[in-house]
């Protein structure tokens, strides 16, 4: 028997041009940190269920806020009509009992472009041209166009072929996975770093995020300023704390930016093991202290 179809997503992208908009900025004016930091977590709670967060009882939701971020729910609560005033929620479905918006909506689409169900049949507002046009847009990857089709993904690299080339090549939909469109993760049109290589096969990221390049050079940057000795055990130290934790900060709060941990994470834990490398111990602790360190890479 065939198990229920999924709707929500495993993770979703953050526009690094949110703080310029001017809804999130009155936001971040009139409450602050609490006031982006609830944003964040309905945000968080709607893509983990689909495209919209239903309740029968708004104080449902200020509960669950209050239990993860402490503050007042009639705070809370005063927050999200705020959220639904400056129409960063869309008002009429507020009303309905659900929480959404057109831009959550269209980037839910987006995402499950992949899917058999792209969107559920409740709560929609988006109209068949916001449908349309977003089927027919391109997936950006390291400024290559990757252009999603139902059965294939037609790449194409202008720096190294032509039309005529071979490079442009039809990938069979067998090697798409997830919800992104995404393509093997063994072809880049740039270097690939042997640790990015290593997360990759541990399927820590796809390799196919819009910000893979960059993880890639920070990577090398690692390596160049702490060496392999550093970066190897900072690298399975790392992905030995996602398999086990999952995105999840020592907070408890879901990670958002994934590509800022790693590469915090990664780095920070270079220069933990190079530190520990030139630490001077007292006769005696070396032993205690190896040990120590062996089980915290292990």
């Amino acid at each position: 028997m065939a198990g229920k179809p999924k709707h929500g997503l495993d993770f979703y992208y953050q526009d690094v041009d949110e703080l310029s908009d001017v809804k999130i900025r009155r936001l971040l004016k009139k409450y602050q940190s609490e006031g982006y930091s609830i944003y964040q977590i309905l945000k968080t709670l709607i893509f983990k269920e689909a495209h919209y967060l239903e309740f029968s009882d708004i104080s449902d939701v200020t509960f669950l806020i209050h239990e993860l971020l402490d503050i007042n729910e009639d705070k809370i609560s005063l927050i999200i009509s705020y959220l639904v005033e400056i129409d960063i929620f869309d008002e009429s479905s507020f009303k309905k009992g659900f929480i959404t918006s057109l831009d959550i909506q269209k980037h839910y689409y987006f995402a499950t472009k992949r899917r058999k169900i792209r969107i559920i049949d409740k709560c929609i507002l988006l109209s068949e041209e916001d449908k349309s046009l977003i089927d027919k847009r391109d997936i950006d990857v390291n400024n290559d166009s990757i252009n999603v089709n139902k059965d294939a993904i037609v790449v194409n690299k202008d720096k190294q072929s032509n039309s005529n080339s071979k490079s442009n090549k039809r990938i069979d939909k067998k090697m798409i996975n997830n919800d992104l469109g995404a393509v093997d993760p063994h072809h880049y049109p740039f270097k690939l770093n042997y640790y990015l290589k290593v997360l990759i096969d541990h399927k820590i990221v796809l390799g196919t995020e819009k910000w893979i390049e960059e993880l890639n050079d920070e990577l090398y940057q690692i390596l160049k300023e702490y060496n392999k000795d550093n970066l190897k055990p900072a690298i399975y130290y790392t992905i030995k704390r996602i398999e086990e934790k999952g995105w999840i900060d020592t907070n408890g709060f879901e990670i958002v930016n994934k590509r800022e941990y790693l590469e915090t994470t990664i780095r920070n834990n270079a220069i933990y093991n190079m530190n520990q490398k030139n630490k001077v111990y007292p006769k005696g602790d070396f032993m205690q202290e190896f040990i120590k360190n062996l089980k915290r890479i292990d």
